[in-house]
């Protein structure tokens, strides 16, 4: 799936993201008057709407804002502060799910499976699935040489690749087998 999220005027999404928020109030985008429709806050565009209709809006802030058109909304649509007062209330719905949708797809990149989510999901909640930590920088196992065999705890090492035999002389005929353990790999420390 793609990412729905988006501040690329040339992205096909860039339509849902109509609402956003930037320091802490919610903007329009293409809200500003004619030649430029630049971004304008909420409070700005619908400021605008009640000086060009001749509505009883009075406020000038988000915070009042939303008391006035909590009041308006209960007119239905009787009155035309009724009617904006609806088009606030989705306008504070967007951006709230917009900008939880953002945070979602921030962590998963942006291209993702929803499938592969769903079932990862499922089998952390049944205990299928273990999330280790991740290890201390410079513990065997987390160096760049260490390899890992999938589903042990061991692996081979690239610095070190052959058993040692009692002389301290290395037998190519023996490979060396990596525990991933808590010492410090001693070639990395010496780099470090």
């Amino acid at each position: 799936m793609n990412r729905l999220t988006t501040d690329d005027e040339k992205s096909m999404f860039y339509c849902f993201n109509l609402f956003y928020a930037k320091d802490r109030e919610i903007w329009v985008r293409g809200g500003g008057p004619w030649p430029e429709y630049k971004d304008v806050t909420l409070v700005q565009w619908i400021r605008s709407a009640a000086s060009k209709h001749g509505l009883n809006l009075t406020a000038e802030d988000p915070e009042h804002l939303g008391d006035e058109m909590y009041d308006a909304l209960q007119d239905g649509d009787e009155t035309v502060e009724g009617i904006v007062a609806l088009l606030h209330a989705a306008a504070v719905q967007a951006t709230e799910m917009r900008e939880r949708l953002k945070t979602i797809e921030d962590i998963l990149g942006n291209d993702y499976d929803l499938d592969h989510i769903k079932n990862m999901v499922e089998a952390d909640q049944d205990g299928r699935i273990k999330i280790l930590p991740e290890g201390d920088q410079g513990t065997c196992g987390t160096c760049n040489h260490f390899r890992r065999t999938p589903g042990t705890n061991s692996g081979s090492c690239d610095v070190k690749k052959f058993k040692k035999d009692r002389y301290g002389k290395e037998d190519r005929s023996r490979k060396f087998v990596a525990q991933r353990s808590t010492k410090g790999c001693k070639h990395w420390e010496k780099k470090v």
